[in-house]
């Protein structure tokens, strides 16, 4: 192997192969520099030349050896931020980075919160808009999607209603607040919920009647209000009837105002419901005046209103 590794060293051919290096390699090439120059049979080259290329592709000979016959990593960093291996993948770039000059995350939540009680942080993302932007925004989100935004998003509870104005019961859902990059000014909002079931049609009114009997020597107008409708029939002196209005909530009473002559008011008052009653005007303690009372009894079927001239206002 020494005159091998001395011509090769000294025409400057470097063999295609190297048999694994001998522990003295490295004090051989120590020797065979230190040899005199006259020794080395051809060489048109002065000493002080030859000492420095030699060495260098001796050492990278060993070098290669070593390594297994690959070529030595090079690291170092490149142009970007990020730092990354030669022969490695380029780091992935974001698609929209973020300028500089904008508020941190912790004021976008801050801001996003004043309005926000009872809700629950989810998370807090910047970027432009159109990449953050809610499903199925339509023509009137007027936002540019190359706006940078923050979006913050909170855990809340949503009431859907239809157009109708029908609403089905909160149920979860999300509400994210869209502040501008820069200076945290509110942009918009969005609230997101599981529709769910479709509501049920309101159920139809029922019908409440009660009796009325005039037990005064005064005309009276019994105007009766419901949650739904009113109606104001009259009574005579001695008069009886059945008055029925229709309720959307069975539970919701009514109220009952006893009218004069020219609209004045002579009593008042509400009434529970669902279950039947009497209503008696009785006379008052001075003249042209009337009490009302109820007893907890009515007719099993309805008294016809009666017939009179006596109309109500209605107001």
């Amino acid at each position: 192997m020494s005159d091998d590794l001395e011509r090769w060293l000294r025409d400057g051919v470097r063999p295609t192969e190297f048999p694994p290096a001998p522990p003295g390699l490295r004090a051989r090439l120590v020797e065979l520099e230190q040899r005199p120059i006259g020794t080395r049979r051809r060489g048109p080259w002065k000493h002080s030349l030859i000492l420095v290329p030699v060495t260098a592709v001796a050492i990278l000979a060993v070098a290669t050896l070593i390594g297994g016959g690959q070529k030595p990593s090079v690291s170092g960093p490149t142009s970007g931020s990020s730092a990354h291996d030669v022969g490695s993948p380029s780091p992935t770039i974001p698609s929209s980075p973020l300028p500089t000059g904008g508020i941190g995350e912790s004021r976008a939540i801050e801001l996003a919160s004043v309005n926000s009680i009872g809700w629950t942080l989810i998370a807090a993302s910047a970027g432009r808009y159109g990449d953050l932007k809610p499903p199925g925004s339509g023509p009137g989100d007027d936002i540019p999607p190359d706006r940078f935004v923050w979006a913050v998003k909170f855990a809340s509870e949503a009431t859907i209603c239809n157009p109708l104005g029908v609403c089905m019961s909160p149920r979860p859902g999300t509400v994210t607040v869209y502040l501008d990059y820069f200076t945290g000014t509110f942009l918009s909002s969005a609230g997101f919920s599981a529709a769910g079931p479709t509501p049920s049609a309101p159920s139809p009114p029922v019908t409440f009647s009660f009796d009325v009997e005039n037990r005064s020597h005064v005309p009276v107008i019994v105007s009766v209000a419901s949650d739904t409708g009113a109606v104001l029939p009259g009574f005579e002196p001695g008069q009886r009837g059945t008055i029925s209005i229709p309720l959307l909530n069975p539970r919701n009473g009514v109220s009952i105002e006893v009218e004069g002559g020219e609209c004045r008011l002579l009593a008042s008052g509400n009434f529970p419901t669902p279950e039947p009653f009497t209503l008696l005007v009785e006379d008052g303690p001075e003249s042209g005046t009337v009490t009302i009372s109820t007893i907890a009894d009515a007719s099993s079927t309805p008294i016809p209103l009666p017939s009179n001239s006596l109309v109500g206002c209605g107001g």
